[in-house]
């Protein structure tokens, strides 16, 4: 109740190449258990449009553009849309907030504002250490998880970073000691192509 978590789902179906070729019962299944919009139209600039509207909606304005065009062999777009807006259970006070150097995974350094705090959960397994900040109500909390091995950019450490390295991290929690955090105020965008992969799933 203290904070805003939305989940939407949409399908947009290529009329051109699709139509009504697509197993209803499929339609049926992502209506469902996904609650998904479903669309049948001509992928062109409208549909362009609308998906970048769609996604503006539904992340409360954050993220306002996904996609520049559209690829007319694109049989279907998948686009889910989560939006998570919440305040700090204990909110961080005027002299928490500073300006310093950040170093980038290229090793040039920039100017930006950090958040300096300490908390009481502490984490660390041989492959990272992190620490946790509750947002009001308690309910949700920001996990922050720091490599060791700093020679490694955070995309390297994700990709590697197995469900099970992450159990035994959420496993190793402590509240024996003060836990002094600097966090630096970050955007995170991500792009991956899921071509290859789509092709194994349809080997197997």
């Amino acid at each position: 109740k203290d904070v805003e978590f939305t989940c939407a789902n949409a399908v947009w179906n290529n009329e051109k190449l699709l139509g009504d070729g697509i197993n209803t019962k499929y339609v049926d299944y992502i209506r469902e258990t996904f609650l998904a919009e479903y669309k049948v139209e001509a992928f062109d600039g409208n549909t362009v449009n609308e998906i970048n509207d769609w996604v503006d909606k539904n992340t409360k304005h954050m993220i306002n553009k996904i996609i520049n065009d559209l690829d007319p062999d694109t049989a279907m777009v998948l686009a889910n849309a989560i939006c998570f807006e919440g305040k700090w259970e204990k909110e961080y006070e005027e002299y928490q907030i500073n300006t310093g150097k950040f170093t980038k995974a290229d090793g040039s350094t920039q100017d930006v504002m950090f958040l300096s705090d300490a908390t009481s959960t502490y984490f660390e397994t041989d492959k990272a250490t992190g620490f946790m900040k509750a947002y009001k109500g308690s309910e949700y909390a920001f996990l922050a998880i720091l490599p060791k091995d700093d020679s490694i950019s955070a995309n390297a450490f994700a990709k590697d970073f197995t469900s099970e390295d992450y159990e035994k991290f959420i496993k190793s929690a402590l509240n024996e000691w003060d836990v002094y955090s600097k966090m630096p105020e970050f955007k995170s965008d991500f792009e991956l192509t899921m071509n290859d992969t789509l092709k194994k799933l349809g080997d197997l």
